[in-house]
Parts: C-alpha cells; structure tokens; sequence
C-alpha cells in the first residue's frame, strides 16, 4: 500500500508507529528530537532541482518575505550542511 501525505509530521508519527518507511526530502530534517526516527541517505543518492519564483512587480506579505528569505538562506546542496 502505497500512502501520500502532506505534512511531514504526520509522515513522522505514522512511521514512528510502525506504520511503514518513508523517502523525504533532506529540507524535512532534523528529525523531531523526542523520536526514535532515523534518517538514512538513499542509495543511489536522489536529486532533484527545486526554485523559488515570484513576480517581480509584487512585494511579497510579510510571511512570504520570511519564507522566502530562509528558504534562500539554506545551503543549495545537502553536503554543504557541512
């Protein structure tokens, strides 16, 4: 049985109860500290490119600027979470 979800703290609590795995993206992490989760890397390691976009003659509303300003903060690549 094949299930998608949404959110990843759902994706956590159903895999810490025992429901199954799961592959998520490296930005899901860290894992919530209280769990019993581990996170491996797949293997062959899976990539795929992901882009901010916005309009260029509208100002974002003040959560979207802060979206916007950590997502464009994080390292482009795993590795460089050093």
């Amino acid at each position: 049985m094949v299930q998608e979800l949404g959110h990843s703290a759902t994706v956590f609590g159903l895999v810490e109860a025992g429901v199954g795995v799961s592959v998520l993206p490296w930005l899901t992490l860290p894992l919530p500290a209280d769990s019993s989760l581990v996170a491996l890397p797949l293997e062959p390691r899976a990539e795929r490119t992901v882009e901010l976009v916005r309009r260029r003659d509208r100002s974002l509303s003040p959560a979207a600027e802060s979206v916007w300003s950590l997502i464009a903060a994080l390292p482009r690549r795993a590795e460089d979470l050093g």
